[in-house]
């Protein structure tokens, strides 16, 4: 039973304690109508006295028998209670109150089956009885019987509107079932009653969030915590979506205030180091991390994203503290023991210490790959379809379509890859804007065919488009990307690394676009994915057999592009990058046909924000310190190395 529904039942109990006797019931004595107005009044104790003297002097007094069994189950004696309640809704069947209220109880022991039963007999007396609505809405939802738990709780609330909790579960049961317009009204309503309830603004927080709403996420924390400003949580919710917007000023700002409400909140101190992170203000992002740590020496979050945050010594307690911990490991759930040997495989790399930083690189690895969806076959299938899809002769036939416009600079390749690197080098120049990795592309492909009728979808719907549309399609890219830029930058750098597989769509809806792809020792590149714990996504990156698979798609994919596209590539080598930074980033910014500017020298120095894995290395100036990573743990790559191998990539030592 959840705390909505406690709350529910109490005021039911309440309700029940001062109901009139029903046709044919025996009418209440003095001591009986006395304990009936204490037990309302809330005096638990004293009308259980008077209850227990009634039931001493007539054990078949049910009234009696069951609101003493309410006070029970108030007070704590679940097991006396509820024995109270089924046996006085067994004498008085006809009390649709008395089924509810025994329901309820049996709720609380996990005995749904019976509680349904019970709501559905209290219905069966009184059909329009609320509490036994919500109480079998609730029930249905936790069976995941969506489609009726939406009829029933629409119900409850027809009848009665302002029930802001059953409106609340209604929501959920809407999102749970795939109907988000519904959700999203229902939550609102809870809002319209309620503002800043709790439930209401987390579901809609994540129901917006998952339909891209990042803006409509900020007004809505901003409003709602407007209704209660001292709502520590709703102080956090505005930090994260702020966060994620990229407003990360705004987000320290929320999250200093959700601390400053509750000190201890951990979760707060832990976001607020990820937003210091993210604007490269490193000391502030630690200081953050371990006053979590304080907080809550066992914080496994606070653990890694201090282990991201800096270079870790070997003198650092935390390293220690992470060890003990793990010797712990049956104790932590599962995220939490790959979040935490993630981390602890961080530090030992950083402390030099590779033999002890694989294993459990590899642990961590292998627990989290049964977690992930990935089709290794599909994705193959994916990377062929998208061949024939946007082959030579359908990117001539659409040579020159699309919309007009030169901003667009795509910066793809494998994660890890050097893809934020090039993205904040590039955006240091100053007719250049990033907007980091928006998912406009991919969203566009995603629902094409849905929007434009057609079966199947993308990519091969593509071969029936008309120039109009593939126009209709560029133009909203460049609208999206403007209003994300918030200027007028010359370039705007989209740096998803996954458009890679979208470089067809992009040379026929965007022909004035660039492309830089990023390139990095395959070897480095994955071991860097292996060595990453992912937001989401890049389930490829779990097992070293799948991780070398996937390089070798990506590899072959690449090379079609090189044939087919008649939009220009720029292919920016990691290590060439390093070795001659000046005259690499030159040539990159000659390739987008712009002036020289030497702020990109000093990329490091910029302070934009950076969300990304690599938000912490790119604050520092370019180094060779990764360049030959895999050397490192060279004798644990032999799966990888054999894949890579498999799919056609070529090695140094193949060369």
């Amino acid at each position: 039973m959840n705390r909505q529904q406690r709350r529910a039942a109490a005021k039911d109990a309440r309700r029940s304690a001062r109901r009139k006797p029903v046709p044919g019931q025996v009418p209440a004595d003095p001591a009986l109508a006395r304990a009936q107005a204490l037990h309302g009044q809330g005096a638990l104790k004293e009308a259980a006295r008077l209850y227990r003297g009634i039931l001493d002097r007539d054990p078949n007094r049910v009234e009696a028998m069951h609101f003493l069994g309410l006070i029970q189950m108030q007070l704590g004696e679940a097991d006396a209670g509820a024995a109270a309640l089924g046996q006085s809704a067994d004498l008085r069947p006809e009390r649709a109150d008395f089924q509810n209220n025994h329901g309820v109880a049996l709720m609380r022991f996990g005995r749904l089956d019976e509680a349904e039963a019970r709501f559905r007999a209290a219905l069966a007396q009184d059909p329009d009885y609320v509490d036994a609505l919500f109480n079998l809405g609730g029930v249905l939802a936790g069976r995941r019987a969506w489609q009726e738990a939406e009829e029933v709780l629409a119900r409850t609330v027809k009848l009665r509107p302002d029930h802001a909790a059953a409106w609340t579960t209604l929501g959920g049961v809407h999102e749970a079932a795939g109907h988000g317009p519904e959700a999203e009204a229902a939550w609102r309503k809870v809002l319209a009653l309620d503002p800043g309830q709790s439930s209401a603004v987390s579901g809609l927080v994540r129901l917006l969030n998952a339909q891209g709403r990042g803006k409509a996420v900020v007004e809505l924390c901003r409003s709602a915590l407007k209704a209660r400003t001292d709502d520590a949580r709703l102080a956090g919710e505005l930090g994260t979506a702020l966060a994620a917007a990229g407003a990360l000023e705004g987000a320290v700002e929320a999250f200093q205030q959700a601390i400053a409400v509750d000190p201890s909140l951990v979760p707060a101190h832990i976001n607020l180091g990820l937003a210091w992170r993210g604007l490269g203000r490193q000391q502030e992002a630690v200081a953050s991390l371990r006053r979590a740590l304080a907080l809550d020496p066992g914080s496994v979050p606070a653990y890694y994203n201090l282990t991201r945050a800096r270079r870790m010594q070997g003198s650092d307690p935390e390293i220690q503290a992470m060890t003990d911990l793990l010797g712990q490991a049956e104790r932590l759930s599962s995220a939490e023991r790959v979040q935490l040997r993630f981390a602890l495989a961080k530090a030992e790399e950083d402390t030099g210490r590779p033999d002890r930083a694989y294993p459990l690189l590899t642990a961590a690895n292998a627990e989290h790959r049964k977690v992930v969806d990935y089709d290794a076959d599909g994705t193959a299938r994916v990377f062929n379809a998208l061949k024939e899809s946007f082959d030579r002769s359908r990117l001539e036939e659409t040579r020159g379509t699309g919309a007009a416009g030169e901003a667009p600079v795509f910066v793809v390749g494998m994660p890890r890859s050097g893809t934020t690197l090039a993205e904040q080098i590039l955006a240091s120049h100053g007719e250049i804007t990033g907007i980091g990795e928006p998912t406009i592309l991919r969203d566009q492909a995603r629902t094409l065919g849905a929007r434009l009728g057609r079966e199947p979808g993308f990519p091969a719907c593509v071969a029936e488009m008309t120039a109009d549309e593939l126009a209709a399609e560029g133009s909203e890219y460049l609208d999206q990307t403007a209003l994300a830029a918030g200027g007028t930058a010359t370039r705007i750098v989209d740096k998803l690394p996954g458009n890679f597989r979208r470089l067809g769509w992009i040379a026929m809806t965007l022909p004035g676009a660039r492309i830089v792809h990023c390139v990095r020792d395959p070897r480095d590149t994955c071991l860097s994915c292996f060595a990453t714990l992912f937001e989401h996504g890049h389930g490829f990156a779990y097992d070293l057999g799948e991780l070398g698979h996937y390089y070798g798609l990506y590899h072959d994919l690449m090379r079609h592009w090189a044939t087919v596209l008649p939009t220009p590539i720029f292919e920016l080598r990691y290590e060439t990058l390093v070795a001659e930074p000046e005259a690499t980033i030159r040539r990159l910014v000659d390739f987008l046909g712009l002036g020289w500017d030497p702020a990109c020298l000093a990329f490091h120095e910029a302070r934009r924000p950076v969300l990304t894995a690599s938000a912490a290395q790119v604050r520092d100036p370019i180094h060779a310190g990764s360049v030959g990573r895999w050397r490192r743990f060279e004798d644990h790559l032999g799966p990888l190395v054999e894949a890579l191998r498999s799919g056609g990539v070529a090695l140094d030592a193949d060369r």
